[in-house]
């Protein structure tokens, strides 16, 4: 019995490991989560190994972050990539210009993080687009 941590939100193909809590059972967190320093240093007894058993059939959400220089027909180019080169299902899709640049959070469900490394790959290839990164959190 476990539950995926919010201060993370780890998904599969993440590396993890599992907090063993007081109240609240294990607690699933990527290793580069904020918090496992100090679950090492202070509660190393209450670690717990862990590793994604196959979920084929489960997709996730996640949040991208993207930026770049703004032009006729971007959110249109992001969109094709998502919905119809990659058949990705889109929850979110907020995008802000100023000064000829954009910023934009895109919420998406990825089944994992093969999945999510295809689509930011394919992201950071259009036209225009300077970055591409994971957010920290997916809400």
């Amino acid at each position: 019995d476990f539950t995926l941590s919010r201060c993370c939100n780890p998904r599969p193909g993440d590396d993890v490991f599992g907090f063993l809590t007081i109240n609240e059972g294990i607690k699933i967190h990527r290793n580069l989560c904020p918090n496992a320093q100090q679950f090492l240093s202070n509660y190393g007894n209450r670690v717990i190994k862990a590793r994604w058993a196959s979920q084929l059939e489960k997709s996730y959400l996640v949040t991208i972050e993207l930026a770049g220089f703004d032009r006729v027909g971007m959110i249109q180019d992001i969109s094709n990539v998502i919905s119809g080169e990659l058949s990705i299902n889109m929850r979110g899709l907020s995008v802000e210009t100023f000064d000829g640049l954009f910023e934009g959070k895109i919420k998406v469900y990825i089944s994992d993080t093969a999945h999510l490394d295809e689509l930011m790959q394919k992201l950071e290839e259009i036209e225009g687009v300077n970055s591409v990164v994971r957010a920290q959190t997916d809400q």
